[in-house]
């Protein structure tokens, strides 16, 4: 169960935005002024600029009011159950936020009924005709597209059949499972080699100097937490480690990918240092990294289901006001560093 912790009361219009603005007295020695209990001013706030209004929650807006009494309602910073009853008082009546495994998710009560939206962009609402007491006055001025993703069961099998010649070697030299206490040394070799061929710094030098820049800036400013992501990241390619929940990088699993593919297997001792640090895990009662041939094929099948999702999977558009569910949507997220210009995703 989640309570109202900042004490918000809602706003229902512009003009009460505004006029619940002007009535509040700013924190004494600060330009702020709390939208909530006073003591929790940096956490929920008001701020009026260029004829909006913004109620920020954790330093940044989460409801926009405009003048025509339209609003935006954008994603919070912080994903948590917790939130959950902080966040509802900040929308007008019978508009909600809910959290459904891991997501906010909006929910507007009309007399068709209670529908509910993702809510993983910006979604923007205006005055609904038929509103009243007991329903949302506002409705979305635009209706988000919303998927259930479906795996197509054989598709993938031919992209992964490429790299039998790999695994063939791989048997032949030295297997996934034989011991390399110096991997870690030999994964970092690799990294810059993999960061290289999709058009990153490739330097351990030039990352050290980015980290040192990032860690010098205030986390109040706007870059920090981007730059600590993309130090964070650089020598986790292709999908920032072991796990389902870490988002891929296109650009360098198109490239590991092309890698097995080719059929001189001049890249293929990177490649397979890559695929041992990335995603087995090291043992310390051994000194090495743990990896099996299952695991290394059961990675490689991750990635070749990301860059041709496309094809691997069955995208189906929910109903009006349907949640879609969770699974597959991992495959359809890319990281993308803040020194790259996004690129078309093969």
């Amino acid at each position: 169960m989640s309570y109202n912790t900042v004490g918000v009361v809602p706003v229902n219009s512009y003009i009460e935005a505004v006029t619940r603005y002007e009535g509040i007295k700013p924190i004494r020695g600060k330009d702020i002024r709390p939208l909530g209990e006073r003591r929790y001013h940096s956490r929920s706030n008001i701020v009026v600029a260029e004829n909006r209004v913004f109620l920020n929650y954790y330093q940044q807006a989460f409801v926009e009011w405009y003048p025509d009494d339209t609003f935006i309602v954008h994603p919070p910073k912080y994903g948590s159950a917790f939130m959950v009853g902080d966040l509802t008082p900040y929308l007008p009546f019978n508009i909600g936020v809910s959290w459904d495994k891991g997501r906010y998710v909006l929910t507007i009560r009309s007399k068709d009924g209670t529908s509910k939206y993702f809510l993983d962009q910006p979604l923007k609402f205006k005055p609904a005709p038929n509103g009243d007491r007991y329903t949302a006055q506002f409705e979305l001025a635009e209706k988000p597209e919303a998927f259930h993703i479906r795996l197509r069961p054989h598709a993938y099998k031919k992209y992964v059949a490429e790299f039998d010649p790999f695994f063939a070697w791989c048997e032949l030299v030295q297997d996934f499972e034989n011991k390399n206490s110096n991997i870690i040394q030999e994964g970092k070799e690799a990294q810059s080699a993999l960061r290289e061929a999709c058009g990153l710094p490739a330097s351990d030098a030039w990352w050290e100097k980015f980290r040192a820049k990032a860690t010098a800036l205030d986390w109040s400013h706007p870059d920090k937490e981007t730059m600590q992501s993309d130090y964070n990241m650089h020598d986790m390619l292709p999908r920032g480690g072991r796990y389902r929940t870490n988002k891929f990088h296109t650009p360098s699993c198109v490239s590991l990918l092309n890698w097995l593919r080719d059929a001189t297997g001049k890249d293929w001792v990177k490649a397979r240092t890559i695929i041992i640090t990335q995603a087995g895990h090291y043992d310390h009662r051994v000194g090495a990294m743990v990896i099996t041939t299952k695991i290394a094929k059961d990675f490689l099948r991750e990635l070749v289901l990301h860059v041709h999702r496309d094809e691997c999977f069955k995208r189906t558009k929910t109903k009006d006001g349907e949640v879609p569910t969770k699974r597959n949507a991992e495959y359809f997220k890319s990281f993308t560093f803040s020194m790259e210009k996004p690129l078309a995703q093969g």
